[in-house]
């Protein structure tokens, strides 16, 4: 069976990732920041890699850490987060499988629009959309959780961290936090009276 070829899509509308604030690390506190994001398409993939990365690179400089956790939170329902490929031809197939995967009203019925019936969590300007909240729950993250690994933040050559818009165009919040470690040297557990492998003898 040969597949049917597709004509490329439309390129992508224009999307800004602005930093709201940002808090350096502290004692037992991590490196946060706020990024803002805004989307113009229904379907919108907002690559957040080098934003996350240039927060990574701060709280290292700031603490001279080399290990630690890297931390991204959406607070949105019909948006999230993903890591993969950043590449036009997978982002057009993605697209395209969301689409059929969960067409919007009204070309499928979702009780979360259908007004006549829903009374919980309702806001004046109530948007019809709960093919949105189907797809973030199906394809995306709330959160990821990357280790940062000798003074960087550590991913695949391929790999990115990336905002996918399920109800745009929107203005979303990202929660960027950077948690550092510095491993103790020998002399320090020597010291401290800690076991072999790092831990409090029992």
């Amino acid at each position: 069976m040969t597949a049917t070829v597709r004509p490329p899509r439309t390129a992508p509308g224009p999307s800004t990732v602005d930093v709201i604030w940002e808090r350096p690390p502290a004692l037992g506190m991590p490196g946060s920041a706020l990024l803002r994001v805004r989307t113009t398409d229904p379907l919108h993939l907002v690559d957040l890699t080098d934003q996350v990365g240039s927060q990574v690179d701060a709280a290292v400089a700031a603490t001279g850490a080399s290990t630690g956790q890297v931390v991204v939170t959406c607070g949105h329902t019909s948006c999230g987060l993903i890591v993969n490929e950043s590449e036009t031809g997978l982002r057009e197939d993605l697209f395209d499988m969301l689409s059929t995967l969960a067409p919007p009203t009204p070309h499928r019925y979702w009780a979360h629009d259908d007004l006549s019936r829903r009374w919980e969590n309702l806001v004046p300007g109530e948007r019809p959309n709960g093919h949105s909240h189907v797809l973030a729950m199906l394809a995306t993250h709330p959160s990821v959780t990357l280790p940062l690994w000798e003074g960087r933040m550590w991913l695949g050559q391929w790999q990115r961290i990336m905002l996918l818009e399920c109800d745009g165009g929107r203005t979303r919040e990202v929660l960027v936090q950077v948690w550092t470690t510095t491993a103790p040297t020998t002399e320090e557990r020597a010291g401290n009276g800690t076991g072999a492998d790092g831990g409090t003898p029992s």
